[in-house]
């Protein structure tokens, strides 16, 4: 693959992608193998080498990995929080069950 710069002020690169990041959604499901870094906007041209797969698709945008981590940090100290929240509330239960057998004992 090649980027071509359409404009005169445009600058950008392309280089392998520096994980491994697949994704299926619905019945899109692919790959990242480059990232294109935009240094200066302006107008690209992007021409593709060889002979495509029957069915692909080449796709551009910001990266998914950091809707994915945008969901799953803040999520983690919830579910961390819901689960001491949980526990308090089995112990005070066990507490106040106990203490009333003991006053009717």
């Amino acid at each position: 693959m090649h980027v071509t710069h359409g404009s005169p002020d445009a600058s950008a690169s392309l280089r392998r992608y520096g994980a491994s990041l697949t994704y299926n959604v619905g019945s899109r499901h692919g790959r990242a193998v480059l990232t294109l870094t935009v240094a200066r906007p302006g107008t690209f041209a992007v021409n593709v080498t060889g002979t495509p797969a029957a069915g692909s698709d080449l796709a551009f945008g910001a990266s998914i990995a950091r809707g994915i981590v945008g969901v799953v940090v803040p999520a983690v100290p919830l579910m961390i929080v819901a689960f001491l929240g949980g526990l308090a509330v089995f112990i005070i239960r066990l507490a106040r069950r106990s203490s009333l057998r003991r006053t009717l004992g």
